[in-house]
């Protein structure tokens, strides 16, 4: 009998310490970790979001030059198409008050007096590249 008082007596000795080893989290430490784990999350869903709406748009552009360079090609034959490449590589324009230099295409362009230049010249005149066109 002795032996098996001891034994219950050992036994709750054993539960009482394996309860006092496992962690216990107040209700703000729980909310906390939740808030930092949901902070995380959009963070993360975030760049995520970034990433692929910027690589979507950059292929949706080249999609567009790709599309846009085949129609030209089946209207006008390759040599027209070819001389449209080089003009659109080659040819740039300014204004009269402007400090960049633009497609013909460019909004900052149209309807106003324009200069025509090779892109080097123009670089070397000091104009800079429209944000906007190239």
């Amino acid at each position: 009998m002795k032996k098996r008082i001891i034994c219950l007596i050992t036994a709750a000795i054993c539960f009482a310490l394996a309860g006092c080893s496992i962690p216990k989290y107040s209700e703000s430490e729980l909310e906390d970790a939740k808030e930092a784990a949901y902070e995380q999350g959009q963070e993360d869903a975030e760049g995520s979001y970034d990433s692929g709406y910027e690589s979507g748009y950059r292929d949706g552009i080249e999609e567009g030059k790709d599309q846009k360079e085949l129609e030209i090609e089946e209207n006008y034959g390759q040599v027209d198409y070819d001389e449209y490449l080089w003009l659109r590589d080659n040819i740039v324009f300014t204004t009269k008050t402007g400090k960049k230099y633009h497609r013909s295409t460019c909004q900052y362009v149209e309807g106003r007096e324009i200069w025509v230049h090779f892109i080097e010249r123009a670089e070397e005149n000091g104009y800079a590249t429209c944000s906007v066109c190239f």
